[in-house]
Parts: structure tokens; sequence; C-alpha cells
């Protein structure tokens, strides 16, 4: 239990540390004492909030310390995370519940884009006539959408279940192509209208996810909200705005400890690194003929 007036111990993993040493300038002001170290008996013990990057971080946590989860970190659990990862099955569960009209899936008739593979952040999607999926997981398309725009959500669900951040970040979407904006190394952070919001709010209380996740999704005049995936991890966006990341995290996880912390200032824009710009051309992927 931490005492009145000690700091508040915040552990996060050195395997990214560029990322926790920005964390750490971040949360060192706020009076968090930060340690970069790996996840072992000793610093989960001591620590008061343990805050993971990865995926990978995610499957460690719950395996091997569960009994933390909702303790000193917020994280789905293994299932929940599990459904996430796989594309279809997520799809299918949430068809189920109700939210089919919502999810960007092929539909007969109508062009669909295969999803690019990880690390072109979603340039040069490939848009073909519905007959090519026949020998391919439907999950691995989408429909084709119109809109000039495609939404990264990001979102912190508390341990009892309460959405306590929601964001978006806006990117500019060109011909056969997702997030161009990329290129230019930046993105535009915008408010969720409270319908989207609860939407996406249904869908989250529907997988039971719970820390930090991130939705893909289109808003097209047409069908409205069409998302494309859900991520049960911090976004790539989310983890580059440490000042609003870290502290917003530590606020979940421990109220009654930072409650006099003031509320994370959220940037107009969003940047990424500009280097990928010159290696977008070798992250496309091939035409199909």
């Amino acid at each position: 239990m931490l005492q009145r007036g000690a700091p508040l111990k915040v552990l996060i993993s050195g395997a990214r540390r560029s990322r926790a040493r920005a964390l750490r300038r971040v949360l060192t002001p706020l009076g968090a004492e930060v340690r970069i170290d790996g996840f072992r008996s000793h610093t989960m013990l001591e620590a008061d909030v343990v805050l993971p990057f990865s995926g990978e971080e995610t499957c460690y946590l719950n395996t091997i310390y569960p009994e933390y989860a909702g303790v000193k970190y917020l994280l789905p659990d293994l299932a929940a995370f599990a459904l996430c990862e796989d594309k279809g099955a997520l799809y299918a569960r949430l068809a189920r519940a109700g939210f089919g009209a919502h999810l960007a899936a092929p539909v007969p008739g109508q062009a669909v884009v295969r999803k690019p593979r990880i690390g072109t952040a979603g340039v040069a999607a490939s848009v073909l006539p519905y007959e090519t999926m026949s020998d391919s997981p439907a999950w691995v398309w989408q429909r084709r959408l119109s809109d000039a725009h495609e939404y990264a959500g990001h979102f912190l669900i508390d341990g009892a279940g309460r959405m306590v951040l929601a964001r978006a970040c806006r990117y500019t979407r060109h011909e056969n192509q997702m997030r161009h904006d990329l290129r230019d190394g930046a993105g535009a952070l915008v408010d969720i209208p409270p319908d989207h919001r609860a939407l996406f709010a249904a869908m989250l209380a529907e997988i039971g996810l719970r820390g930090f996740c991130c939705f893909d999704y289109f808003v097209t005049p047409e069908d409205g909200v069409q998302v494309l995936e859900i991520n049960g991890r911090v976004g790539g966006s989310m983890v580059r705005m440490p000042e609003v990341m870290g502290p917003a995290y530590c606020r979940a996880v421990a109220p009654e400890l930072t409650a006099h912390w003031p509320e994370p200032v959220w940037p107009q824009v969003v940047r990424h690194k500009r280097g990928l710009a010159g290696r977008l051309p070798s992250l496309r992927r091939p035409r199909f003929a």
C-alpha cells in the first residue's frame, strides 16, 4: 500500500527503452517514480502501476501475474486478447451480437480491398472484384469504402469497465490508399461524437476488454461507422503521445493516488516517424493482375 506522501511507483518494461524514457520524462514531474526494468516477481511486487506496451507483454502478464490484473495493470484477459487477434472470430462475434451493420465486411457484388500486410501502415491496398476472395478467408478482405478519411480510435477502459479516455486520430486517405498522411508524419486528433462513442463502448462491453485498445474504422455518409478491426492493445498513435498515455493510464489504475494530477492535455496532431516516408515504396504490396 502506498504511504501518504510517497511517490507513485510505476514499472515499465525496458524492451522499448526510448518510449519508456519518454513516459518517465512525463510522469516524473507529476511525482511518480518510474522504473524501467523487466517484469519480475520483485519488480512487480514493488510497483503500484505496471504499464505494458505490446501484445507479448499482455500475454506474459496475464499468464505469469494474473493476480495483479485490475490492481496494478489494465489489460484484456487472454480470451479477449485472442479474440481481437483472430479477426475472423471477432467479426463473427460482433455480427452475432447485432453489430453487423457496422462491420466493413465484404458484400457480394461490391468491390473489396485486400488488407495490406503488417508494416505498410495501410498504404497500397489493392481494389479487386468480390469474386477474387474465393480462395482466401473473408476477414482478410474488407468492403471498399469511399470516405476520404480513416480513423484510429483510442480508448482506455478501467477495471470497472468504464471508458475513461476516448479520442480519434484522423488520417487522410487517397484512392487505393489509407493513412496517406503517414507520409507527412502527422494525423489530426479529433473528438469522437457521442453516438459513435456509445457504439464503441457497446462493442467493448461485448468483448470484455480492459486497458488500452484501438479501433480502425471509417465513417461514411451511406453506412455510418464501419469498423475494420479492434486491437486489444495500445495503438501506435497513442504510444507517440506519452503526455496523454502515461498520466491517463496511471489515473485509471490508481485513481485514489493520482486524484491531484491534472487532466492530460491532448495535442492537436500526432507525429509519426518521418523516416518511414522513404521506405514506403519497398513496403507496398504488389498489385494483383
